[in-house]
């Protein structure tokens, strides 16, 4: 938006909204509107083409221009105050620039292109510079002030000529005019001041605040009469959040849908930024994230292994089952099959035959429904046995070998004595009776008439031998091993 604003009467101002729709040659530039509000005298002298540059330019313009009592232009100038920051002026022409206020904070109308040898600067409320509307003026020459009709004792006049609103109030937004007086001239400029309320941090509220990890989706709320969407921001743990996977921001701004939360979100808050571009935020929330068990840590003493405690009767067994989840889980213990306590410790000072067994350890959370367990059995240790890696025998074992070895050894040489005899043996026993013995004598020579021939016939100790006497006669005798060699 340009304003132009030029010295002279008042009887002679005249308010023009030129809308401009003009294409820049050689610059490859669309069609583009212009505003252009002038403020000035109902003169010829000011041509287009120097409001619009030096450059080459095809414009149509439309042009709508009134008394400044119409109320066509009552609107335009609204519109145009609303508009403009402040009022740019043509080449060696003062200028008010202005910016947006808060309501209790100084506020500032400040002139450029301010010239040299500057006798006066005047302040006036409204678009008039009259007598009746000023609110006070300065004199820079002798420092001298001096207060108009509208001076409420909150303003002054800087010696810069810059116009100073202390404790700015609702009321004091609208148009102002400053006179400058020169030298040789007088210069003119009207501008718009515009003053805020205050806007208070931001509220917050949410459907609720204890949702289930991945589960269950929440929504919040940001309480602000702001109406621009950009001015509104969201933040997760401190950090400034846009749309995704996981959440979502109404077109407004003002809702925050959470589609699934984590253990690991704090905070949420929301934030607008006021017309001074500083944030106000809201208070905190902070989401009550119910999560777990995520699995069982059973700890054993003594230690268990491969979910197996070996030990004895009498022993001292502990058994601890922790797990984390929130809200704190539940526990209980199985043993055999059979409930046997809801803590979350076991204790044994002296372990029992009946104690042995499998044991199970349930957690369990009541709000997310998660339940896990961890098994353990007591048992006593196995014995391994020795493994001997050399020949053993064992003494009655050693004794019986011994004994038929001897055994052994005494038939062998029967054996090898009987196969001698009656294989390379060519003696023939003579038998006679001696002491209550049968005696033998054992002679290569042919038995003599009348010497009988004794042959031996069977086995074992006792055996029987047949004696062949000279008539051709048989005796039968039985004896024992009792014979002697001679």
């Amino acid at each position: 938006m340009l304003l132009m604003a030029g010295g002279g009467g008042a009887d002679d101002l005249r308010i023009c909204l030129v809308e401009a729709m003009m294409v820049i040659q050689g610059q490859g530039h669309d069609w583009r509107p212009r505003w252009l509000v002038a403020l000035g005298h109902n003169r010829t002298d000011w041509t287009w083409p120097g409001l619009l540059g030096d450059k080459e330019e095809h414009s149509q313009l439309w042009t709508c221009c009134g008394p400044r009592d119409s109320e066509g232009v009552k609107s335009l100038r609204a519109v145009a105050s609303l508009l403009a920051c402040g009022i740019c002026q043509a080449s060696g022409q003062i200028s008010i620039i202005s910016s947006p206020w808060i309501e209790g904070f100084e506020a500032f109308l400040e002139l450029k292109n301010v010239p040299e040898g500057v006798q006066e600067y005047s302040w006036h409320r409204g678009a008039n510079d009259n007598a009746d509307s000023m609110i006070v003026s300065y004199q820079p020459p002798s420092h001298a002030w001096q207060r108009g009709p509208m001076y409420s004792s909150r303003e002054n006049v800087t010696v810069k000529g810059d116009l100073v609103i202390k404790d700015s109030q609702l009321n004091d937004t609208g148009s102002y005019t400053v006179r400058v007086n020169l030298s040789t001239e007088t210069q003119t400029a009207t501008g718009w001041l515009e003053i805020h309320k205050w806007e208070g941090d931001p509220g917050i509220s949410a459907n609720t605040t204890s949702v289930v990890e991945y589960r269950d989706p929440m929504a919040v709320f940001c309480h602000t009469n702001v109406t621009d969407a950009t001015r509104i921001q969201w933040y997760v743990n401190v950090l400034n959040v846009s749309s995704n996977e996981q959440m979502t921001i109404s077109p407004d701004r003002k809702t925050l849908t959470l589609h699934h939360l984590s253990r690991y979100d704090f905070t949420i808050r929301c934030g607008i930024e006021n017309v001074l571009g500083l944030p106000q935020k809201s208070d905190y929330i902070f989401p009550k994230v119910f999560y777990g068990p995520d699995s069982v840590l059973l700890r054993t003493k003594p230690s268990k292994f491969s979910n197996v405690l070996p030990t004895e009767v009498g022993s001292a067994v502990q058994l601890d089952c922790t797990s984390t989840s929130s809200p704190g889980p539940t526990y209980r213990w199985i043993h055999n099959g059979s409930f046997l306590s809801s803590e979350a410790s076991l204790s044994f000072p002296s372990l029992t035959w009946e104690q042995m067994g499998r044991y199970r350890c349930i957690v369990e959370n009541p709000v997310t429904q998660l339940r896990f367990y961890r098994d353990i059995r007591i048992q006593r240790p196995r014995t391994i046995p020795e493994i001997r890696t050399g020949f053993y025998l064992s003494g009655p074992l050693v004794v019986f070998f011994i004994v038929m070895t001897v055994l052994g050894g005494v038939y062998l040489c029967g054996v090898l004595i009987y196969f001698l005899i009656t294989r390379f043996s060519t003696r023939y026993l003579s038998l006679r009776v001696k002491g209550g013995a049968l005696v033998g004598i054992w002679t290569q020579k042919p038995a003599p008439p009348g010497v009988g021939v004794a042959e031996r016939r069977g086995k074992g100790q006792a055996r029987k031998w047949v004696v062949r006497n000279p008539t051709g006669q048989t005796h039968r005798f039985w004896f024992f091993l009792n014979i002697y060699f001679y």
